[in-house]
């Protein structure tokens, strides 16, 4: 494979791992942030403690 052919390759990789990365972070920080907003609602609706909601929520991220 030439250089040039070889460096533009790695070019459009370098760009796709930038962007993917990107919307990931976007897409788990809304995420987390909806999920905390909800927080109260849904220990309430499901009769969960603190805790209990603390250690569920951790399992979901993890």
């Amino acid at each position: 494979m030439s250089n040039n052919k070889l460096d533009a390759t790695y070019k459009r990789l370098r760009w796709q791992i930038i962007i993917t990365t990107f919307l990931t972070y976007i897409v788990m920080y809304i995420s987390r942030k909806a999920f905390a907003a909800a927080a109260p609602l849904l220990m309430t609706d499901l009769g969960m403690t603190t805790v209990q909601f603390g250690l569920a929520s951790s399992i979901y991220y993890i």
